[in-house]
């Protein structure tokens, strides 16, 4: 589920019940791999939720440019984005041992 690009502050994030969540890939030879790091107390990430992709737009401010339901949680919801990023790196010639960072919050 895509949304148009929404500005929120940290604060209206949190007060909306969304967790601070990093996700790294890992690109190499063509495979994609992903570590997700929560950066407070988010539960099992088996559990169903909603997730915020968002790029940093100042200090306090972020813009969130996509809105995905993980209704089998969020590594599986990871997993089944894989191949849209993979061939999202190959279609760029993104160099092998790349390494990305997405700013991403999770409810609870």
């Amino acid at each position: 589920m895509t949304t148009p690009s929404t500005k929120l502050t940290q604060a209206q994030i949190k007060f909306l019940g969304f967790i601070p969540t990093k996700v790294e890939l890992s690109y190499d030879n063509d495979e994609i791999s992903y570590k997700i790091d929560p950066l407070g107390d988010v539960g099992d990430l088996n559990y169903p939720g909603v997730y915020l992709i968002v790029q940093e737009f100042s200090d306090d401010m972020v813009l969130v440019v996509y809105v995905g339901k993980a209704g089998r949680g969020l590594n599986q919801r990871f997993r089944q984005h894989e191949g849209g990023y993979r061939r999202n790196m190959m279609r760029n010639n993104t160099p092998a041992g790349t390494q990305k960072m997405i700013n991403a919050f999770n409810s609870l």
